[in-house]
């Protein structure tokens, strides 16, 4: 049984104990609209009764010697951070996705502006008002501004699409880059400043507090995990380390932060090239990872999904295995990127030039009415142009009819070419990648319609994956602030609690004081 000089002890630890409660319920109500602490505790056990010469057996009631405070720690669930740290990364992918797309739609939006398809209606209008005049030069210049107007519109679409690309890629660089490449060094910067800390007996959870929001931070970018183990620094000592580790589509991962060393991404632009834009790290140990085939969450991934991948162009023909002939099959094909549509507009204009420059030419005669701008034998959206012949054709250019005056037939009002192209603009046809792959059937107006559904439908479904995503990370940090976040009035009661308990072990000493003075002072006296 405890003597009565060993109770003093239990009832110092017990106000001790209480001090230590009050102050961190102080630091917990200072800090209620910080952000990113935790809430702290004061991590205490009950002290057992001491075990004295314990070859013989105890007689008497084995009475502990009260409450130790060994330390405090915060308040987190590691299982909540993990899930917290996962959505982030999806609800980053798509929302980097879906700001593209937003730009993208912008451009190709054709119900608010008078766009490729007003441009191509207009065209068709003054086609029919020269088939009613077939060579009147007047008329014709009439063509030839609409047809202008239909090309510089499509020049300003690519123009426009090309800066939404230019404006992805700097994002990307000079934002997203830089911005986890800096958490990366202040993480690791932490990991020593907390690793110090731990060694001289400070807990430092302020810094720990620092550290995961950083995490949280870095974890919208990609895929992460976080490692911590407990490392012997001597003397009976231990530290936590802390690795943080990037994991790819396939499961593998590559270390981003170990302790005080950390890695850093780059990004390589490759204009026209294949990818056209090259995520790679530096890994800690100095190798040089490729990390556009292993990333497959977060914001990097939006990135390189909006810069690279271009649907069904990238698809190819696959080829049997044996024979290595073409099966007829076509690979799957990528997400729609800005390249899709670029290149959708780039096999349009290809595709009219094509369709009215046939049609515009003769059996001994070559006219042109539409040429790459740049001299380039590829028309694209970006450089198609009126032709140079058409452009310096000082009288009437267009071919009216292809038939000749062996015939017989008075050609003299003959329209049956201009009616051609005319009919060209209603007449299905078949719009393919240039690796074979299907892209649309259907008339030119009707594909420019399909270009315009195609990043509305996109838009709706990453938009709708967004709203999960936000809707998830918003339930699972609602979830961690229940569990991490100060609660102004929990604490309230805690300082009534507290206060209670430190004045019980007080009165529990002051009443031991009053018991040592009788068996001092009082024991012992009686017939004096």
């Amino acid at each position: 049984m405890s003597s009565l000089f060993s109770s003093f002890y239990t009832a110092l630890r017990g106000i001790q104990n209480s001090q230590a409660e009050l102050q961190i319920t102080g630091q917990n109500m200072t800090n209620v609209n910080t952000e990113g602490y935790s809430r702290q505790r004061v991590d205490s056990y009950s002290l057992g009764p001491l075990g004295l010469n314990m070859r013989y057996a105890q007689t008497g009631a084995a009475v502990g010697n009260g409450v130790l405070a060994i330390g405090t720690s915060r308040v987190r669930d590691p299982y909540l951070d993990v899930r917290y740290r996962s959505e982030n990364a999806k609800l980053g992918d798509a929302s980097t996705q879906l700001y593209a797309m937003n730009d993208i739609e912008r451009v190709l939006d054709e119900t608010n502006t008078d766009g490729l398809e007003a441009q191509m209606k207009n065209l068709i209008s003054q086609l029919q008002n020269l088939s009613l005049s077939p060579g009147d030069t007047v008329a014709e210049s009439t063509v030839k501004t609409s047809a202008s107007l239909l090309l510089s519109t499509l020049n300003n679409y690519a123009q426009q699409l090309s800066s939404v690309r230019e404006q992805q890629l700097s994002y990307l660089k000079e934002d997203a880059v830089k911005q986890a490449n800096q958490l990366l060094s202040n993480i690791a910067y932490l990991n020593e400043e907390i690793r110090q800390s731990d060694i001289c007996g400070n807990s430092a959870l302020e810094l720990r507090d620092q550290r995961d929001m950083m995490i949280d931070q870095l974890s919208q970018y990609a895929n992460i995990r976080v490692e911590t183990n407990s490392v012997s620094v001597g003397s009976g000592r231990t530290v936590d380390e802390l690795t943080i580790y990037f994991i790819a589509g396939d499961g593998s991962q590559t270390a981003l932060v170990s302790n005080d060393e950390y890695a850093q991404f780059e990004v390589e632009s490759n204009p026209g090239g294949d990818p056209a834009v090259e995520l790679n790290l530096n890994s800690i140990d100095g190798t040089v990872v490729e990390m556009n085939d292993l990333v497959s969450s977060g914001i990097f991934h939006g990135y390189l999904t909006m810069l690279n991948d271009n649907g069904e162009y990238d698809s190819e023909e696959v080829l049997d295995p044996i024979t290595g002939l073409p099966t007829g099959e076509m690979t799957d094909a990528t997400s729609h990127g800005i390249g899709y549509y670029q290149k959708c507009l780039d096999t349009l204009a290809a595709k009219l030039a094509e369709t009215l420059n046939d049609l515009n030419s003769t059996t001994t005669e070559s006219k042109p009415l539409f040429e790459a701008s740049d001299g380039s034998s590829v028309i694209t959206a970006a450089n198609i142009a009126i032709s140079s012949q058409w452009q310096n054709a000082s009288g009437s250019y267009i071919t009216s009819t292809k038939q000749t005056a062996d015939s017989g037939v008075d050609l003299s009002n003959a329209s049956d070419n201009i009616l051609a192209m005319i009919d060209a603009f209603s007449t299905d046809l078949d719009f393919k990648t240039d690796n074979g792959a299907a892209l649309f059937t259907g008339t030119f107006q009707e594909f420019v319609t399909n270009m315009s559904n195609t990043s509305a439908l996109e838009i709706q479904t990453i938009g709708q994956k967004n709203d999960t995503y936000a809707s998830t990370l918003s339930a699972v940090d609602t979830q961690r602030q229940s569990v991490s976040s100060v609660d102004i009035n929990e604490e309230g009661i805690n300082l009534i609690m507290y206060n209670q308990a430190l004045t019980a072990s007080s009165r529990f000493m002051t009443t031991l004081d009053e018991a040592m003075d009788t068996v001092i002072n009082r024991m012992g006296i009686v017939g004096r």
